[in-house]
C-alpha cells in the first residue's frame, strides 16, 4: 500500500486573466459599482451630519463664497475681484445676525 499525498479536487474561481476579456471587464464593474453602494451613502451621511452640526455661516470665508457664487448664478459670468452686490451683503449680514453669527454686542 502506497502512502503519499492524494489528489484531492478543489473548486477555485479562474484567475482574472484566465477569463475572457468581456468577463474581466464585467468584474471590474461590478467590483467598481459594490464601491459606489457604500461610498455614495456614507458620502451623503457625512455631508447631511456636516450641515446639522456646523452653524450657518461658521466658517471664517463662507460670506465671500456665498456671495461669488450667488454672482456667477445670477450673471451668468465670472465676476470680477472688485464686482459686488450691496442688497446680497446685506442680505447675508441679517441672515448672519439671525444665525447668531456674531456674539451678542460685538455688531
Amino acid at each position: 500500500m502506497a502512502t503519499g499525498p492524494t489528489n484531492v479536487a478543489v473548486s477555485v474561481a479562474p484567475a482574472p486573466r484566465d477569463l475572457p476579456l468581456e468577463q474581466t471587464d464585467r468584474r471590474v464593474a461590478l467590483r467598481a459599482y459594490a464601491l459606489f453602494g457604500w461610498l455614495i451613502p456614507l458620502a451623503l451621511c457625512h455631508g447631511l451630519l456636516y450641515m446639522l452640526i456646523v452653524p450657518p455661516w461658521q466658517h471664517y470665508d463662507e460670506p465671500p463664497h456665498f456671495e461669488y457664487a450667488w454672482l456667477i448664478a445670477d450673471r451668468g459670468r465670472t465676476p470680477t475681484l472688485d464686482e459686488i452686490d450691496p442688497q446680497l451683503r446685506r442680505a447675508v449680514a441679517e441672515s448672519m445676525d439671525r444665525a447668531r453669527f456674531y456674539p451678542p454686542g460685538q455688531h
